[in-house]
């Protein structure tokens, strides 16, 4: 039972799992997942589906993204110019994009997270506190 069988099943599998995520207070869930082989690149990709299942009261995502929200891309604008910002959407692929967004966040910072809500793609800034 190697690691890629595990990967494979449970991404295929029907079990919802709903990570935490602090830094914006949100709880999603994975409500769709595929495998599939891309053979320009040689490799498998993942692709989830995420939807927000709450937020937190103290996060930062309060108020402002809602349950339901499918979360598609992300931009970020750093208050400080520390690094680039990332001005091209980055898809939100699987959890794991995700996870990457949070790594060089800092209070101040401006992620935008553009969601699709009720059918209509909507863009979500939210400042980091």
């Amino acid at each position: 039972y190697n690691v890629y069988n595990r990967i494979m099943n449970e991404c295929n599998s029907t079990a919802a799992t709903t990570p935490t995520f602090h830094l914006l207070g949100v709880q999603i869930a994975i409500d769709d997942c595929t495998s599939v082989y891309n053979t320009n690149t040689g490799l498998i990709e993942i692709k989830e589906t995420i939807k927000l299942q709450s937020t937190t009261e103290d996060g930062n995502a309060n108020g402002k993204l809602l349950a339901d929200d499918i979360l598609v891309s992300y931009t970020v604008d750093y208050f400080d110019n520390y690094i680039s910002d990332i001005t091209t959407p980055v898809e939100i692929k699987n959890v794991s994009t995700l996870s990457d967004s949070r790594l060089t966040l800092r209070s101040g910072d401006t992620i935008t997270v553009n969601v699709l809500r009720t059918g209509a793609t909507v863009s979500v800034p939210i400042t980091i506190i």
